[in-house]
């Protein structure tokens, strides 16, 4: 039988988070740590582990987490994967193989460019952190980590809706600017999971839901520059390792403002 915490073990209103985490039992922990707090503790328990993300990478793209997970159980370590940037919202992660999985607590405290699970904007540091069945739910148990009060998960619970609306308007103005970039002549591509013929469609199809998250990779065409600091774009646009390459991140009910701030920041040289 599964040991089981009663400590860990979540009631009202943490069951209604947990239930949307994947975790229908409430075990899901929520704790005061940053990402790097969090699996130096994993390492620190011993226990072999790989960390993935749905979405990642440069260019963007979307992983295969069933593969994933199939090639982690091979050698024998856990699937942990990194859900900050997607949430469970859009990517339910215990469901598609991972073993453990995690997301930032304070995204809505947090300030455009802000990492939410660092606690951005002065919100304190916090992640759940939700285990499967098995090595996965007893690593979570184990982590040597300060738990959250009661009155902290009612606090979350009042923002899920928002946090929900956000998330799906993030992805919404992403679609939109993806589709307007890749018909614009200063772009030589453009990298969206969104996007059908982008090379990882078929895996973000398959581990996604309700969008395609909120970044949008893309290279410019020889003889054009993008102003980074024009108005509606400034402080949303970050240039890759890649020569003319930039990532663009959408926030929430941007679509109009950042087609518009990008007509006026795509410009011919010379």
């Amino acid at each position: 039988m599964e040991r089981v915490n009663p400590r860990h073990r979540q009631a009202e209103p943490g069951r209604a988070i947990c239930a949307r985490l994947g975790d229908p039992g409430g075990l899901t922990r929520l704790v005061s740590a940053t990402t790097s707090q969090l699996l130096d503790s994993l390492a620190y328990s011993g226990v072999p582990y790989r960390v993935a993300a749905p979405l990642g990478g440069v260019p963007v793209h979307a992983w295969d987490l069933r593969a994933l997970a199939a090639d982690a159980a091979r050698d024998g370590s856990l699937l942990v994967v990194d859900n900050s940037l997607t949430t469970s919202f859009g990517c339910a992660a215990l469901g598609r193989g991972a073993d453990v999985a995690f997301e930032g607590a304070c995204a809505l405290q947090a300030r455009d460019g802000d990492s939410p699970t660092d606690g951005g904007g002065g919100g304190s540091p916090l992640l759940f952190v939700s285990g499967a069945r098995g090595r996965g739910r007893l690593a979570v148990e184990a982590l040597p980590l300060d738990d959250a009060p009661p009155v902290v998960w009612e606090a979350l619970l009042a923002t899920e809706g928002e946090r929900e609306r956000r998330r799906r308007s993030a992805n919404d103005a992403a679609q939109v600017v993806a589709s307007y970039l890749r018909c614009h002549p200063a772009v030589a591509h453009v990298w969206y999971p969104g996007l059908r013929d982008d090379p990882s469609h078929a895996a973000a199809a398959s581990i996604l839901s309700n969008g395609f998250g909120p970044l949008v990779d893309f290279a410019l065409r020889d003889g054009w520059r993008l102003v980074t600091d024009a108005p509606l774009v400034q402080g949303l646009l970050d240039r890759l390792p890649t020569h003319a390459q930039f990532r663009l991140r959408c926030p929430a009910g941007a679509a109009r403002p950042l087609v518009m701030g990008l007509e006026c920041a795509l410009v011919r040289q010379g």
